[in-house]
């Protein structure tokens, strides 16, 4: 419906337009009558109509100012005075306001009105189908110019530049003027691109607001020329003077701060940068944008919303996965023991550990897709886990995982479900003191474990505990710690290099024939041909 107010300081003219005339028909509605130009005025600001009908002598604010003030708040506002002057002065005045129509009150007919309305109308759906074409002609316009700047971009970084003449004149169509500027090459990435893939549910449409979003802030306000290079990476040549200034650095991290912000605040998006140094010709440009692309390993251990410079970043060559044997018992542990707070501070000091010797960011993935496995799979062997996370959909989850911040988020989110689980599990389905003893067999494997202790720990007499653990769990209480340990011995074959005797003791045997002959036992073989077959 097209929205129209009236306004004169007579309210038997208002009253007589407002019903005389069928709205309904001209698909308009009358959404506001003033008898003065200020409250005409007060009601435009808040809800501009499509349609101002005004007489011109008014208190306060006369029509002509109150056309003039709205058409420059809404410049397609059509106008219809209505007055009482027939003078020339008048007229004039609401030409030069490029008013729609000019009616003499005294010579005013009911369809008269109409047939202008009726005009005005038509002259409405024009121009907003004119509006309409301008937007998709613009859409495509810059879908086309966004193709083709990611063509250009990506051909700089896969293909030499040969003709650096024809490459200068590409960049020049994109604003890049190196006779003129220095470049400082930038890489913005996304943070936590998982969790936008989920909040946007299309790639498409999360692309469009990232683009959209850097040619609004970057690319329109000249701090930049952008070209997206991935998905949730979008590379920013930021213009130098060609000779080095004061504070040219200062006003590039203000720049980039404030974009930051801005994501951040309208569109809930969080961004890092990294800043490599200035550029002179194609080929530097080249270089320095192959550099920060390829700069996998330094961005997994950046901070969220972080500034950073690019840099030679070396890996460590030492082995990760002589820590895996010791953090996955720990972390075992705090699942059986239930202690948040121990887990907080084994996760504090294994981050640590990596950030210290900065593996390679495939080698920390796939190191915790292992570590969470085996956690899920021994659990589930138990049957304390009815809900599990598959090893595909593991793998899957931390390889979309590109910080390492964002990867320890995902592990405390993991182990807060199995602690959690754990507990919820044991409570509803067995008693107290069933409960405690198995704790007790999870937190204490590398102990000489007695029944007959553990009963008067629970202050049961042994065989009345016995009898519980039996009907509770369907083994009994020997058969549950035997299984256990030989579970984890299983464990220690596979993931470490310890012998036979330094596991046997590990898990509180002192007897290592003993420990060998319940191993057999249990697994079908000895530990040295489990670890050799399996």
């Amino acid at each position: 419906m097209w929205k129209v107010i009236l306004v004169d300081d007579s309210y038997p003219v208002l009253e007589f337009l407002s019903q005389i005339i069928p709205w309904e028909s001209l698909e308009m509605k009358v959404i506001g009558m003033h008898q003065n130009g200020s409250d005409a005025l007060d009601h435009c600001k808040v809800d501009m109509p499509h349609i101002l009908i005004t007489d011109i002598g008014m208190p306060d604010i006369d029509g002509l100012e109150l056309t003039k003030t709205a058409k420059q708040l809404a410049p397609h506002l059509k106008v219809i005075i209505l007055s009482c002057y027939n003078e020339f002065q008048y007229a004039q005045q609401a030409v030069k306001l490029n008013v729609t129509e000019y009616i003499l009150k005294e010579t005013m007919e009911p369809e008269t009105i109409f047939e202008i309305l009726k005009t005005t109308q038509l002259q409405l759906e024009q121009e907003e189908k004119i509006r309409e074409n301008q937007v998709r002609l613009k859409a495509i316009l810059d879908q086309n110019n966004s193709i083709l700047k990611e063509t250009f971009i990506r051909s700089t970084l896969i293909n030499p530049i040969h003709d650096t003449k024809r490459w200068m004149a590409e960049a020049y169509e994109f604003g890049i003027d190196l006779d003129k500027y220095r470049y400082l090459p930038v890489l913005c990435f996304v943070n936590r691109y998982r969790e936008l893939k989920q909040r946007y549910q299309s790639v498409e449409l999360f692309k469009f607001v990232f683009e959209n979003g850097f040619d609004n802030l970057v690319d329109t306000k000249r701090i930049g020329v952008s070209f997206q290079c991935g998905v949730n990476e979008i590379v920013l040549l930021v213009p130098l003077l060609r000779k080095p200034i004061a504070k040219e650095d200062d006003e590039t991290l203000f720049n980039l701060n404030a974009i930051q912000e801005d994501f951040e605040r309208y569109l809930r998006i969080s961004l890092s940068f990294m800043i490599s140094a200035p550029a002179h010709t194609p080929q530097e440009i080249k270089q320095r944008l192959k550099d920060l692309t390829n700069s996998k390993d330094q961005r997994f251990y950046s901070n969220e919303m972080s500034i950073i410079k690019w840099e030679e970043f070396q890996c460590s060559t030492d082995d990760i996965y002589k820590y895996f044997s010791q953090t996955s018992d720990d972390l075992k542990q705090v699942i059986a023991e239930g202690s948040k707070d121990r887990m907080i501070g084994i996760l504090a000091d294994l981050e640590k550990m990596l950030r210290t010797y900065r593996f390679k960011a495939e080698e920390v993935r796939g190191w915790v897709i292992k570590l969470l496995s085996d956690i899920d799979l021994k659990y589930r062997s138990i049957q304390l886990f009815q809900k599990v996370y598959s090893t595909e959909m593991i793998h899957n989850t931390i390889l979309e995982l590109e910080s390492l911040e964002e990867l320890f988020s995902y592990i405390m989110y993991f182990l807060l479900d199995k602690i959690h689980y754990v507990a919820k599990t044991q409570h509803e389905s067995q008693r107290k003191e069933v409960i405690e003893a198995k704790q007790y067999v999870m937190t204490h494997m590398s102990e000489k474990i007695v029944m007959e202790e553990v009963a008067h720990m629970l202050f049961l007499n042994a065989s009345h505990f016995s009898r519980i653990f039996k009907l509770e769990t369907g083994e009994t209480f020997i058969e549950f710690t035997t299984r256990s340990k030989m579970e984890r011995a299983q464990e220690y074959l596979l993931q470490s290099e310890k012998n036979v005797e330094q596991i046997a003791e590990m898990l509180g045997y002192e007897n290592t024939s003993y420990f060998i002959k319940l191993f057999k036992a249990f697994s079908g073989m000895s530990p040295v041909n489990f670890r050799r077959f399996k």
